[in-house]
């Protein structure tokens, strides 16, 4: 059976609203370095890839996804904490909350374990084309210091750090 428009939109529609619970669900009382509802950084990661001035940064890199590619993206932007940053696991994104495979891998991808490497993360996260488009727009909203009521030295550090990833993120695109 062909599906309409309609239901093709609201399948993705539903897909969203699922992945912004689950999201709601892993932050819930979280905050961030400038003490807001850690809820906003996910959400913000998510909206520039398709809103905002930095879309045009990102246009590049989404320009390769198709545009159920591009609905994963937003879904893996608003999860790309939760394995890291909550109980939940990638076994629940795929069983429990029955996501699409391809949206749990990204969001895996993106999971930073204690203790790895930061160039072997980012070397991983480079070779998946969900995974590397949310990363450089969650890199794109932790280096901006505006957000922070003090900059600290080790801030400017960190933001150097992001800059850098971006830059080897954005190099030679690999997919």
């Amino acid at each position: 059976m062909k599906e309409t428009t309609q239901s093709v939109l609201l399948k993705h529609l539903q897909l969203k609203d699922t992945c912004l619970n689950i999201a709601s669900l892993a932050h819930v009382d979280q905050v961030d370095k400038a003490k807001e509802p850690y809820l906003l950084h996910p959400l913000w990661v998510s909206m520039t890839l398709t809103e905002t001035p930095y879309r045009s940064v990102l246009k590049r890199h989404m320009s390769v996804l198709s545009e159920e590619e591009k609905e994963y993206a937003q879904c893996v932007a608003l999860l790309h904490d939760v394995i890291e940053d909550s109980p939940i696991t990638y076994e629940d994104l795929l069983m429990t909350y029955h996501l699409p495979k391809d949206i749990a891998d990204a969001v895996l991808i993106l999971t930073k374990t204690k203790g790895e490497d930061y160039s072997l993360y980012l070397k991983r996260v480079k070779e998946n084309k969900l995974a590397r488009v949310v990363k450089l727009s969650d890199l794109l909203h932790n280096s901006d210091l505006r957000r922070l009521s003090r900059v600290k030295n080790e801030d400017r550090q960190r933001r150097l750090k992001y800059l850098k990833s971006i830059l080897y993120l954005w190099d030679e695109m690999t997919y």
